[in-house]
């Protein structure tokens, strides 16, 4: 509950982690002392085993081996957040507490994360053309707090739905409503399509006829206004006097995408050089490799890849990206199965609250390496809450759920 209410705090990073590997071994050595109980099996066994070890493998061929070693280690504790979860939980109330630590947690971040904003003279008007100021609470930077936000939201969405409980039904809304107010003040595109994704696929699942024709009208019309807008925004900024920095704080400027394709025609260029084994695993690797390349009208540092996919296939091969979609389609199957025919409402809302978390989030990681630290620790432990509550009420559908 205290990983799940802080994990985006960036000041407490490491203490989590320390409390991480502690309830880490808590679990083994428990698991271990109960000779009758063994360590769970899922259906993410084999791909992330396959995921893990090519990876390692690849290291081996690294332009640097030490740190994409590092990254690797990084990689194996954050998919053994999603295990320890797996044998932790024992009942549905745990779920529920863990969860709920998780939406207290956000609520505060996006109060801190809004007040924050407007102390430091933030204004709606003016950012939303000029995002020189955006807000991002506890977190590192902005890009981790929206995409924190994107991740939670859904849930929220889902449980405010499903619960009969009043209380709780009054904090999830205002929490919802709140963190929606912060993600607007992130000025995140990328965070902004994935959520509206993410709502597009909950009316189509949940929402009457009625509110899916009203959604599709909004859609349009929205769409319609970006497009005028965009239109109306490329003349203004065309000119050789506006910097590339500035064009990048522009949220109607259409200059990062340009951006993110050049530089992922570079990122192809060099799988095609090395398909196989990458050029080194981690976010890094790229950064050193193009330190000194300045792409016109764009940022004059190319931080990473911006795609955790061309990360992947950039950085370990072209298999380690197979290996990654595959992992990939396998949990958005198991949430699939789990909300059409769960067996207690809590879980067919757990499922499709996470569903709709892993359609933003490969969503999102397409812009944005972001598949990756506290954020990666979050989306393997809200998984892990899933397959552990299937273990316990399902039991009999985990072997079956390993055929695709």
């Amino acid at each position: 509950m205290v990983i799940a209410a802080a994990i985006l705090v960036a000041d407490l990073n490491h203490l989590l982690e320390y409390l991480f590997i502690t309830l880490a071994i808590v679990v083994l050595t428990r698991q271990i002392a109960s000779r009758n109980r063994r360590l769970a099996r899922t259906s993410l066994d084999f791909p992330i085993l396959l995921l893990l070890g090519w990876v390692l493998i690849s290291v081996f061929s690294a332009t640097d081996f030490a740190y994409s070693f590092s990254e690797w280690r990084k990689l194996f504790a954050h998919i053994l957040m999603f295990f320890l979860m797996v044998n932790f939980i024992s009942e549905e109330v745990q779920v529920k507490r863990i969860l709920g630590a998780f939406v207290v947690g956000m609520f505060l971040m996006s109060i801190y994360g809004i007040v924050e904003f407007f102390l430091a003279n933030g204004s709606l008007v003016e950012q939303w053309h000029q995002r020189t100021l955006r807000a991002d609470a506890l977190t590192s930077e902005y890009h981790w707090f929206s995409t924190y936000l994107m991740m939670g939201l859904p849930i929220v969405m889902v449980w405010a739905l499903s619960t009969n409980h009043r209380e709780w039904r009054f904090v999830l809304v205002v929490t919802l409503v709140v963190a929606t107010f912060a993600l607007f003040l992130t000025y995140t595109r990328g965070a902004w399509i994935a959520v509206a994704v993410q709502a597009c696929v909950l009316v189509t699942l949940k929402g009457p006829n009625v509110m899916k024709i009203v959604l599709a009208g909004m859609l349009v019309f929205a769409l319609g206004t970006l497009i005028v807008a965009i239109m109306q925004n490329e003349p203004k900024n065309a000119s050789e006097k506006h910097g590339s920095m500035e064009a990048e704080g522009d949220t109607m400027n259409l200059s990062t995408l340009w951006c993110r394709i050049h530089i992922w025609e570079l990122g192809i260029k060099d799988v095609i050089e090395r398909p196989i084994a990458g050029w080194g695993y981690g976010t890094k690797t790229f950064a050193r490799k193009y330190h000194d390349i300045h792409i016109s009208r764009c940022p004059p540092q190319l931080h990473n890849i911006h795609s955790s996919y061309g990360d992947f296939a950039f950085g370990a091969g072209i298999p380690a990206l197979c290996f990654f979609l595959w992992l990939l389609l396998r949990i958005l199957r198991t949430f699939w199965t789990g909300f059409l025919s769960g067996s207690s409402e809590f879980q067919r809302m757990l499922a499709l609250g996470l569903l709709l978390m892993t359609v933003g989030m490969i969503i999102r990681i397409t812009f944005d390496v972001m598949f990756l630290g506290m954020l990666a620790v979050l989306f393997w432990m809200l998984a892990g809450l899933f397959f552990g509550l299937q273990r316990i009420l399902n039991p009999a559908d985990l072997p079956s759920s390993r055929v695709m």
